[in-house]
């Protein structure tokens, strides 16, 4: 290593390893030969890869110009790494008295377990259901892992009186998670309390309850969610309780590769980072604002947030948030701006530490057109609330669609040294479908209207993510104004709704836990949760107890009838995600509650998903790791569509 400008602080210069793992309970010697051209300290170092950073073993040495043989033992007295960093910090130390250049050499860097170690694995429950519980009228489906099943099993109270007796039937192949699982119904059993399923030779599930309210504080939680990821303002700590802080993020954005400056403060922090990005929050707001259009009783104006008992659901209120953040996006042309966030992702600290300077990316086809359908969707929402604010979002809408129309696609890469997230959309036409819907519903014009049935599709029924959006407008165009509808397109757009429910359902009946999956990828909780979404809107055209019956064990899948045995959502059921790739999260040293963890991601995107899950079967591709962001990170995204499968299951 040639070292020439060490940096102000000892990592200044690093060179460094990933890709091992140590064990607990092992014994190691992290061992390598070095020498310097001049005296010069240097820090070895084995570590945690993220988080604090903590080393497992570490020794600053002085380095000379003979080789020497550096010998450091250490044991795992923690738990196992599954990706840990092997480094040597070459920057600058107080103990240096060097001229640079300087010139290091290693050589046979090695780490050896010296004992005998029994890698632990964890199966995960035999038993799975739903951990936080059941509504009365829910369909109740409990799953069984194993080969060799019990014929029956039992429901039992705490006390432990048997409250039902069923039987295990339904044996699967599970390819996606390679274990036979089996089912048994419960259905009928509709007395409130808490129970457990037992088997004779299986054990006994994780607890669970039966009851009106048994999802009350869930969807609270799912909900507050959304403010405690607020950005431009302080949380409150009467609201916020731990995660409460000042106000971040509020200093001017510069336009990236220009010298120009804009107030670009506001908006929800996305993910487990603190960028903010039109795309996904736009998907956000739109479920936010189905969610009270299928169900405005579900949502109430006393749900923790400071706009709370303002007369306006809450719900209103806190996609309002987001909105008036989107309107800073806008240029005057009617231009969107496609995110704003620092150069590179923040270490792990709070959002009132990350102090980098911020940015303003270019504008794209997909951020302008996401705007306009958003603000259109706003304009009809808030029309009875507040007319100029609707009206307000109605010319913002206008002025977005007709950019687009007048300057064509225009999609978006990182440039300038930016780093974070792209969200990369080279088709706009899916965003101008929904943004037309959206605008025809608001106005009625038939210029709308003719753009939306150039865009008709049969394939995009499931398409409800932040880069295929185009289901967004097939349900705006099914619940509008009856005398809007044209009876040609409204069949048309019904019958690919219909279709893809079924598409659903049909998957669903055949997999071992009751999903439509086709791949586990990055986010796949999030294509569950559409896809609950999916069967809720198409039983409210089509009514058809098989589309409720799926979605609801789409929605038991979340919290926790799953290869995992694992609640995704946070602070819910007796085995929620403990350790989410989310900053604030890491801070404190406990996880938000109320957030939807991404699940399995089978392509293994990230660095210590690559090491830890080699080889696993592509359901069973989840770490309940901060450092596994491809698989343990939250999004406001992943929350937005669970608002609208709850409201949906409870409306049912």
């Amino acid at each position: 290593v040639n070292i020439s400008v060490p940096g102000p602080v000892d990592y200044g210069c690093q060179l460094y390893y990933d890709g091992f793992r140590l064990l607990k309970g092992g014994q190691y010697i992290f061992s390598f030969e070095a020498s310097a051209d001049a005296e010069k300290t240097i820090q070895a170092r084995i570590q945690l890869n993220g988080g604090d950073y903590h080393a497992y073993v570490v020794e600053n040495i002085v380095l000379t110009t003979e080789p020497q043989v550096y010998s450091l033992p250490f044991e795992m007295t923690g738990d196992s790494d599954f990706n840990p960093r092997l480094a040597f910090n070459m920057g600058t130390f107080d103990t240096d008295n060097c001229e640079y250049p300087v010139n290091i050499t290693f050589r046979n860097i090695s780490v050896i377990l010296q004992n005998q170690v029994i890698e632990e694995t964890e199966e995960g429950q035999a038993i799975n259901l739903n951990q936080v519980g059941y509504l009365p009228a829910d369909t109740k489906t409990v799953y069984f892992r194993g080969e060799n099943m019990d014929e029956e099993f039992r429901v039992v109270d705490a006390t432990g009186k048997v409250a039902f007796t069923g039987k295990i039937t339904n044996r699967v192949v599970n390819l996606d998670a390679e274990e036979y699982t089996h089912s048994g119904d419960f259905t009928k059993l509709k007395t409130p309390g808490t129970y457990f399923v037992e088997t004779d030779n299986y054990g006994k599930s994780f607890a669970f309850s039966i009851g009106e309210e048994v999802f009350g504080d869930a969807l609270d939680a799912a909900f507050k969610m959304f403010y405690l990821q607020r950005c431009g303002c302080a949380l409150d700590p009467s609201l916020a309780g731990d995660f409460a802080h000042t106000a971040c993020h509020t200093a001017e954005s510069r336009l990236i590769l220009t010298d120009e400056y804009t107030d670009a403060s506001g908006g929800w922090h996305d993910a487990g980072d603190y960028g903010r990005y039109v795309v996904p929050g736009a998907k956000s707001v739109a479920d936010m604002l189905l969610s009270y259009r299928l169900d405005p009783e579900a949502f109430g104006d006393d749900m923790g947030i400071p706009e709370s008992g303002n007369g306006i659901s809450d719900i209103l209120d806190e996609a309002k948030f987001e909105l008036d953040w989107l309107f800073k996006m806008q240029k005057a042309d009617g231009s969107v701006f496609h995110k704003a966030t620092t150069l590179k992702f923040p270490a792990f600290i709070m959002p009132e530490e990350d102090t980098a300077s911020l940015f303003v990316t270019q504008i794209s086809s997909t951020a302008t057109a996401d705007f306009a359908a958003v603000m259109a969707m706003a304009a009809v929402d808030f029309a009875d609330i507040d007319a100029a604010y609707a009206e307000r979002c109605l010319a913002a809408a206008r002025r977005a669609f007709d950019y687009n129309l007048a300057n064509g696609n225009n999609s978006f890469r990182n440039s300038g040294g930016c780093e974070t997230g792209e969200y990369p959309d080279t088709d706009d036409t899916d965003e101008m479908y929904w943004a037309a819907c959206a605008l025809y519903a608001a106005t009625g014009e038939p210029q709308y209207h003719d753009y939306l049935k150039s865009g008709l599709r049969g394939d995009n029924a499931e398409d409800f993510g932040w880069q295929k959006v185009g289901g967004y407008g097939n349900l705006i165009y099914l619940f509008m104004e009856k005398s809007l509808q044209n009876s040609e397109t409204y069949k048309a757009i019904k019958q690919t709704v219909i279709n893809g429910a079924n598409s659903i359902v049909g998957m669903a009946k055949t997999d071992g836990y009751n999903i439509a999956m086709k791949e586990y990828v990055w986010g796949s909780n999030m294509v569950v949760l559409n896809n609950a979404m999916l069967l809720i809107a198409a039983n409210e055209v089509a009514p058809d107890k098989d589309y409720i019956k799926y979605a609801e064990t789409h929605f038991d899948y979340i919290f926790g009838a799953n290869p995992m045995s694992v609640c995704y959502l946070t602070g819910f059921g007796t085995a929620p995600s403990l350790h989410p790739h989310h900053r604030p999260s890491i801070v404190k040293g406990k996880a938000m509650h109320g957030m939807v963890i991404g699940g399995p991601d089978e392509r293994l995107e990230d660095p210590f998903a690559q090491v830890a899950l080699e080889g696993e079967a592509p359901a069973k591709c989840y770490l309940d790791n901060e450092q596994s962001y491809s698989t343990n990170e939250v999004t406001i995204y992943w929350n937005s569509p669970l608002l609208y499968v709850m409201a949906g299951l409870d409306k049912c």
